[in-house]
């Protein structure tokens, strides 16, 4: 499959990237960074890897660093909040954990008790990133690593 490499633009140093987009779909592309997708609402076909399913509201895609991914949802309704990080926000010697799939769903998110941190997570970073007061980097980072473990 013929897939671009985003090269993602920053507004400062911190290179954490946060969108929400409503009926979106994607053509195949590849970063050397995270990016997790969380549904609001509706539902989105994905492709990530060598793995196709379909996301439903709640659940969480997770793309790891050079995983080929796209979402061909042109006919379906969703709002999708993106996050994409650096993978140094994780460890200067981060290796990708190879999740067993792309998909952890709401029901997971619940067993596993996630769901608040998740939101938690989708909440603040956007807040922090769009006002930059004293410390939003750490908190930023510190919110992804948070997040992260958990999700390990």
């Amino acid at each position: 499959m013929k897939a671009f490499h985003e090269v993602r633009n920053y507004s400062s140093d911190l290179m954490v990237w946060y969108s929400s987009y409503e009926n979106i779909s994607f053509v195949a592309h590849w970063q050397k960074e995270i990016e997790l997708v969380y549904i609001c609402s509706g539902e989105a076909s994905f492709h990530v890897a060598d793995h196709s399913f379909t996301a439903h509201a709640g659940d969480l895609v997770i793309c790891e660093s050079g995983h080929i991914h796209y979402s061909d949802s042109y006919n379906t309704k969703n709002i999708l909040d993106f996050l994409i990080f650096d993978t140094n926000l994780i460890s200067s010697r981060f290796h990708n954990p190879h999740f067993k799939h792309a998909l952890v769903t709401a029901e997971e998110l619940k067993e596993y008790n996630l769901i608040d941190a998740l939101q938690r997570v989708f909440t603040l970073i956007p807040k922090e990133l769009d006002q930059k007061q004293p410390y939003y980097k750490d908190i930023v980072s510190s919110a992804i690593r948070e997040l992260w473990f958990l999700l390990k």
